[in-house]
C-alpha cells in the first residue's frame, strides 16, 4: 500500500496522498456499516476553510503518506503528551498543502472493537481533542491562518468537542471543568471573525448556553451542528 501512496506523490507532486480503507472486527469480517461521512473522501477544497473541514473530518495519519520536506518546511509535527495527537497535525498538513491525492483503492485495514484502543474511550478522547484543539488555534493564529471562514469552522469544532464531555464520570468532568471553560471562553471571544451570518448563529447559541445553564450545551448544540 506504502508503494502506491508513493508513487502517486511522485507522479502528482503532491504533498499527501490516501487510500480508501475498510473497517473490520474482531473476527475478522470486514464490517458493512458506513464507516465515516462522505467528507471523509471528498476532495478538499482550496480555501482554507475548507481545508480545515476536511482534514478535521479526516484527522487520522493512518492510510496517509506526507511529503517530508512539506513537513520540515512548515515545521509540522505532532504535539508530545497529548491523545488524538495526530488530530491538530493532519489538520495543518492539509491546510499547507499544495497538492493532495487520493489513491481510489482499498489500501488499509482498520480493526474495530478492541476495548483497549483509545479511541474506545470516549472521555479521553473528548480532553485530547480539546487540549489540540487549543494548540491548534495558536498555531492557526501564528500562521496567518484564522480567516473567517477558519474562525467558524474552529468554533464548531471546539462546541461538539465540549459535548463530548459527557461521556467523562462526573468526578473527570469537574477534573477538566477549566479545560471546558476556558475552551468555550475563547470560542466565544472569536464570534467576531466569523461570517455576518454565523455571528448571529453563535451568538445564539452561547446565549441560549448561558442562559440554561451548562449543562444544556449538549441539547442546544444539536440545534446547531
Amino acid at each position: 500500500s506504502s508503494d502506491l501512496l508513493y508513487v502517486a506523490i511522485e507522479q502528482t507532486k503532491a504533498d499527501i496522498s490516501k487510500c480508501f480503507f475498510k473497517e473490520f472486527d474482531q473476527d475478522p469480517q470486514v464490517l458493512s456499516r458506513a464507516h465515516c461521512t462522505r467528507l471523509f473522501y471528498a476532495q478538499p477544497g482550496s480555501s482554507l476553510a475548507q481545508r480545515f473541514v476536511s482534514g478535521y473530518y479526516d484527522a487520522v495519519v493512518w492510510g496517509k503518506l506526507f511529503r517530508l520536506e512539506t513537513l520540515r518546511r512548515n515545521d509540522l509535527s505532532f504535539l508530545p503528551g497529548q491523545v488524538a495527537e495526530d488530530f491538530p497535525f493532519v489538520i495543518l498538513s492539509f491546510m499547507v498543502a499544495k497538492r493532495i491525492v487520493y489513491v481510489r483503492e482499498v489500501l488499509y485495514l482498520y480493526r474495530k472493537g478492541n476495548n483497549q484502543a483509545i479511541t474506545a474511550n470516549g472521555g479521553k478522547m473528548a480532553v485530547g481533542i480539546l487540549h489540540n484543539l487549543l494548540y491548534l488555534h495558536s498555531q492557526l493564529q501564528q500562521r496567518n491562518f484564522f480567516t473567517s471562514g477558519v474562525a467558524h469552522a474552529w468554533i464548531k469544532s471546539v462546541v461538539w468537542s465540549v459535548c463530548r464531555f459527557r461521556k467523562l464520570s462526573p468526578i473527570d468532568r469537574q477534573r477538566y471543568e477549566d479545560l471546558q471553560q476556558k475552551s468555550w471562553r475563547l470560542a466565544k471571544g472569536e464570534i467576531k471573525k466569523c461570517p455576518f451570518v454565523q455571528q448571529l448563529r453563535w451568538r445564539l447559541l452561547f446565549g441560549l448556553v448561558n442562559k440554561c445553564g451548562w449543562k444544556s450545551v449538549y441539547r442546544w448544540s444539536k440545534c446547531f451542528r
